[in-house]
């Protein structure tokens, strides 16, 4: 490498899975491309340098974790250079690409697009789609299978459907309505009765 140029900071952008870790040095046409990890006891050295045209870049910091040199390694493409190293821990998900927090913030750049994390855990608690919605609902896809199968489909036999379902009240609800209806008219029976009743005291009293 040539000595008399000024050494730059290149701009990396980084992602992982669950056992690999991805770095792309952003340089295009890069020449004299050196990447190396270096393995330490407690850390592992990162290194980048090379030329892009008349100018020098370095880089060079510790990862966030150990990792497995033998299972790691580069490639110099035309747009950026792609490191790929194998994680000591797998499973294990690194929260920043660098040991220290607060080091090449400016330089060093997540690639959410391609972060892969584990989803979240469901709760099987939890309903999926129509299945619970109500108490004693049926499946959705059931109701919706049955009624797709009747070949003269009408509101009426979409309606004994759900009765039968217990999503309507079927007779005992009809019951209910008709003895509620009956109380009602009985009680306007009785308030008519009183009317009629007041109304013939008033006439004898004005008589």
């Amino acid at each position: 490498m040539s000595e008399n140029k000024l050494s730059l900071t290149p701009q990396l952008s980084w992602y992982q899975n669950s056992t690999y870790v991805y770095i792309d040095i952003l340089l295009s046409d890069s020449k004299n491309s050196i990447v190396d990890y270096e393995q330490k006891e407690d850390k592992c050295v990162f290194l980048y340098e090379g030329d892009m045209g008349d100018k020098h870049y370095v880089i060079c910091f510790d990862l966030y974790d150990n990792i497995v040199e033998s299972m790691s390694s580069f490639k110099v493409m035309d747009t950026k250079i792609s490191c790929k190293i194998k994680k000591e821990k797998e499973d294990e998900e690194w929260p920043r690409l660098t040991n220290k927090k607060d080091i090449y913030k400016s330089s060093i750049k997540t690639n959410w697009d391609k972060m892969d994390y584990e989803e979240e855990e469901v709760d099987d608690d939890i309903p999926n789609g129509y299945e619970s919605m109500m108490p004693g609902m049926p499946n959705m896809q059931d109701m919706i299978s049955g009624i797709s199968g009747m070949n003269n489909f009408d509101m009426e036999s979409m309606m004994n459907m759900m009765r039968g379902n217990g999503m309507l009240g079927g007779e005992d609800m009809d019951d209910e309505f008709d003895e509620e209806e009956g109380e009602e008219e009985e009680g306007m029976e009785d308030l008519l009765e009183e009317d009629n009743g007041e109304d013939a005291d008033e006439e004898n009293t004005e008589e």
